[in-house]
């Protein structure tokens, strides 16, 4: 099978680099071609090429046909898709809010993978139909990432992954209290190992997330999950298959980094329990079903292409609708502008706790210790209004199996100008309410939203994006309050039904 894989760049160590190598080579292995198409090469490229897996950073030179695209990244498998348009294609998330995992909608992309059960609503939230998503958990090279000597009873020597940094200085604390040696690798500082699996089995303990906590594992590392977005804990198997349907990574981190609550799942550490997640991690994380499991899903999308072939003014439209929305222009409603305060808004809400917020009681924005916003004004003794198209707020309910009533009390800015505003709001990745309030008037208005199960399910925080129309100028209006105001929140109220 002729495979062409597409990813944004192809130089380090980032997961889907990672992901990208491996694949290749497992396919290679298998007797199959792959090819890669990536925008910007590097040194892990020259690696593949070596390898004998063809590596090319133009479109053009891809001369023979593919029968199948295996897509990672928005803009990367969109183009590959319109140099071959009647080649079935898959995509595959691999973030739950990077602007470059953004589904492309086109005709030809039959099938799109999560590589989490949290990544496959993003997927569904941002339009494509729920039949055609299916998740693949992630795979690694157990060949490479070998069980190291057993881990000693108590920890002495941790190993940091530092894909970001915030959650560093909570791990130093709690290990220096603990009397434990801790070394730090990743970009945030600067050191970048190109062969963590010689690393990682010298190595009592390990903090990480994704991609490396599960490497981690497979050495039989004892593991505690956590990244500068949050804190999950010490990997057990009582934890062990809920969180690897998590990926391992955001979904997870839940709890809030500092040193006390870092120490806490330190003193979890049991060597036992890490064997057995060590055994069963590698029981069904090899490369090999991994690799099947596409190539399954490759023949899948290779014979439903043949009996239902694509439609070229259906693929030729949706290219262009394509384009349009990801092409260059001025403004916030770019999606590579959004995504750096989207970016941003996301490290701040997981920087701290909050309390939990009991049934029944309404919090205002001026309650910083049960909800933390972002992409909204200094709270105002009636509330707080969003200076973004995208603002966040996130609370912690308390536990819940089934749904639950969101109360909502808010304001709309409007103008003459602009007499509409548009709402919708995802929770926790999940769309679940959409509206558009039309009556410029000053009154304050409520909203009752349901929340259904699968929100909240397993989950210790509740995620409240509001995705709205654009913040007006009271200014533009006659005003002299120099912000730009959206959506105004008053209150919000949980209620189990």
């Amino acid at each position: 099978m002729n495979v062409l894989i597409t990813n944004i760049v192809l130089s380090g160590r980032t997961g889907t680099e990672i992901v990208t190598r491996d694949l290749a080579l497992g396919l290679l292995r298998a007797g199959h071609s792959p090819t890669i198409y990536t925008p910007s090469p590097g040194a892990l490229a020259e690696t593949l090429r070596e390898a004998g897996v063809p590596v090319v950073s133009d479109i053009d030179a891809v001369e023979e046909t593919p029968d199948v695209i295996h897509g990672h990244h928005n803009s990367a498998t969109a183009t590959a898709v319109a140099r071959f348009p009647d080649t079935p294609a898959l995509f595959v998330c691999h973030d739950l809010f990077a602007w470059h995992d953004t589904p492309p909608l086109l005709p030809s992309i039959r099938r799109h993978v999560a590589i989490s059960e949290g990544f496959r609503r993003r997927l569904t939230a941002e339009g494509v139909p729920q039949a055609l998503t299916r998740v693949v958990l992630n795979g690694i090279d157990l060949d490479r990432f070998r069980p190291g000597p057993p881990p000693p009873a108590r920890p002495a020597r941790a190993l940091a992954f530092a894909k970001n940094a915030e959650h560093l200085a909570a791990v130093e604390a709690a290990c220096a209290r603990l009397d434990i040696t801790l070394d730090v690798i990743g970009t945030a500082v600067g050191r970048i190992d190109a062969a963590p699996e010689q690393l990682l089995p010298g190595y009592d303990l390990v903090f990480a997330s994704a991609l490396s906590a599960i490497e981690a594992m497979a050495c039989g590392r004892p593991v505690v999950v956590c990244d500068g977005r949050g804190l999950a804990g010490f990997v057990d198997m009582a934890r062990y298959e809920g969180w690897r349907a998590e990926n391992f990574g955001l979904a997870v981190l839940t709890q809030a980094l500092t040193p006390d609550t870092v120490a806490a799942e330190i003193a979890n550490y049991d060597t036992a329990a890490a064997a057995r997640v060590s055994e069963r991690l590698r029981a069904e994380a090899g490369l090999d079903p991994w690799a099947g499991h596409y190539l399954a899903l490759y023949e899948e999308i290779i014979a439903q292409a043949a009996a239902q072939p694509s439609d070229r003014a259906a693929h030729d439209r949706a290219m262009a609708r394509h384009l349009q929305a990801w092409g260059p222009r001025v403004g916030p409603e770019w999606p590579w502008m959004a995504e750096s305060e989207r970016l941003g808004q996301e490290q701040e809400r997981r920087r701290t706790g909050l309390r939990l917020l009991p049934w029944g009681e309404a919090a205002a924005p001026a309650m910083d210790e049960v909800l933390r916003l972002t992409g909204f004004h200094t709270p105002e003794p009636w509330g707080a209004w969003s200076r973004t198209r995208a603002p966040v707020v996130m609370l912690r309910p308390p536990p819940s199996r089934g749904p639950v009533s969101l109360a909502l009390s808010y304001a709309v800015y409007l103008t003459e100008a602009r007499p509409t505003f548009e709402v919708s709001v995802l929770a926790n990745g999940l769309e679940v309410a959409a509206w558009c309030d039309e009556v410029r008037d000053t009154a304050l208005r409520s909203r009752v939203i349901v929340l259904p199960p699968e929100v909240l399910e397993g989950c210790d925080g509740l995620t409240l994006q509001f995705r709205t129309s654009a913040p007006g100028s009271p200014i533009d209006d006659g005003g002299t309050d120099p912000r730009r105001l959206g959506l105004g929140i008053v209150s919000l109220t949980l209620t189990p039904l």
